[in-house]
């Protein structure tokens, strides 16, 4: 194997025994969305909800990455959530205005990393 190959092969190894290791929350559970999270990339997931309905999710990450729920008001965004280096979380929000609400998760790292998650908007 050439020299520029070796890292990569490794990277893609340990990211491999890393996922199958991955502690499931989801088992059991067939509305859960699997998402490949390239190098340095964000995955965002948007959905329409009306005043006083819940956001309930929960997610799992093979590596930390950044995370929050936010909104856009004109140019600007709020951030209901956000939370740092997180690997997994879960929680209930609920909406205080109609708006289009994003999660969203952020990989700042130069590896692969793989994000199981459910989401549902509940009255």
């Amino acid at each position: 194997m050439k020299n520029y190959l070796l890292p990569a092969f490794l990277s893609a190894l340990a990211l491999f025994f890393i996922s199958c290791a991955m502690p499931s929350t989801f088992q059991g559970d067939d509305n859960v969305i699997t998402e490949s999270m390239k190098a340095v990339s964000v995955h965002e997931d948007c959905m329409k909800v009306m005043p006083g309905q819940k956001i309930v999710y929960a997610f799992e990450v093979s590596m930390p990455v950044h995370f929050n729920l936010h909104y856009h008001v004109d140019s600007e965004m709020e951030y209901p959530i956000i939370e740092k280096a997180v690997s997994k979380g879960e929680n209930t929000y609920t909406a205080e205005i109609e708006q289009y609400y994003c999660l969203m998760w952020t990989n700042p790292h130069h590896a692969e990393a793989t994000l199981r998650y459910t989401c549902t908007v509940t009255d």
